[in-house]
């Protein structure tokens, strides 16, 4: 007995949907399980840039690394902040790459994650809110990859614009952080801002 069209037509799916399958390569994994991984990833670069702030042309600026060494500056209101980091774990790769922000307390009784701070003022030297702290928001939002041997971050952050206020001091830090797979962490040295009045 010959089969119907529809016992064809099905037979043909279902051989077309198993040779697509078969045709997809399986998710590469890494070497090693996370628990023969006894070492923390490697960070390959961490570069902070300074940007001109929107409406203002960009300038040529060289990167300044956090690599080996922290680095302290005061920083013009025109400026925001780009961050490019580059981490890697050829044993069980890379799960997280992202920003440190430490607890503090918010002025208003509560604890905090952040990463700067700041205080709102009405007019120059008078300061009419208490103490603000947040963590940076960065444009665009850092999105995990997923494991990978190699993962980047290449963000901007802009303080004075996240603040929205005229401030009597605005003051953080960047610190970049990656994980591997075996959950050992790698943290970059320290870029410390303060941007002047």
């Amino acid at each position: 007995m010959l089969p119907s069209k529809s016992q064809v037509r099905n037979g043909v799916i279902l051989l077309s949907l198993g040779l697509t399958l078969s045709a997809c390569p399986p998710k590469p994994s890494p070497p090693y399980p996370p628990s023969e991984d006894s070492t923390p990833p490697e960070f390959l670069n961490v570069d902070i840039k300074l940007e001109k702030r929107e409406g203002q042309p960009s300038p040529d600026t060289e990167g300044i690394s956090i690599l080996t060494q922290d680095v302290q500056r005061k920083l013009s209101r025109l400026y925001r902040i780009r961050i490019i980091a580059t981490a890697g774990d050829k044993e069980s790769w890379i799960t997280n790459l992202s920003l440190v922000t430490t607890e503090a307390n918010d002025g208003h009784g509560d604890l905090k994650q952040h990463n700067f701070s700041w205080r709102c003022a009405s007019k120059p030297g008078e300061l009419v809110y208490l103490l603000q702290v947040d963590p940076m928001t960065t444009t665009p939002p850092i999105a995990q990859s997923g494991l990978a041997e190699f993962s980047r971050i290449d963000v901007t952050v802009d303080p004075v614009g996240q603040a929205g206020c005229e401030t009597a001091f605005l003051e953080g830090f960047i610190r970049v952080v990656a994980t591997n797979g075996a959950g050992r962490t790698a943290v970059s040295k320290t870029f410390v801002f303060d941007f002047l009045p």
